[in-house]
């Protein structure tokens, strides 16, 4: 869970730099989530591969894109 918070805090921030009401910066969240940290971003602990990768080429899972 530390883990995660920091990576929020230092990617989505850096990402979300609009300074509106909490209802769109949860929807901002929430793309930024699936785009970049589920899709796009390499994590260690996967070996270094996004989660929809690794779902997907250890047959777990058939991810749509």
């Amino acid at each position: 869970m530390e883990r995660l918070n920091r990576t929020f805090c230092e990617e989505f921030w850096n990402y979300y730099h609009d300074a509106v009401d909490l209802e769109t910066m949860q929807q901002h969240l929430k793309r930024w989530t699936e785009e970049v940290y589920n899709k796009k971003r390499p994590h260690w602990s996967l070996g270094y591969k996004s989660p929809w990768r690794y779902l997907e080429e250890t047959g777990l899972v058939k991810c749509p894109t």
